[in-house]
């Protein structure tokens, strides 16, 4: 797999970066040097790797913020809060 195509992957998967960020790296994309990509790249990866190593109490704390307000959000996700 090469850079941009992993880093597609990785960016995909992003809970960080918000969706209007993701569109300009995906726009720019082509445009970006290789040191700009593995700079993007290695921040995706840690946060990926976090993800994965805290996922079971991430997992945990989101199930417990849901019961907090109520299983209604799950029920009906486009409900405003």
């Amino acid at each position: 797999m090469d850079k941009k195509t992993a880093l597609l992957t990785l960016l995909k998967n992003s809970f960080w970066i918000t969706d209007a960020v993701k569109l300009k790296i995906i726009d720019r994309l082509d445009n970006l040097t290789e040191d700009q990509i593995d700079e993007i790249g290695q921040f995706l990866a840690i946060e990926r790797d976090f993800m994965l190593a805290n996922e079971d109490q991430i997992l945990d704390r989101t199930q417990k913020i849901l019961e907090i307000i109520g299983n209604d959000v799950t029920e009906n996700p486009d409900s405003e809060i």
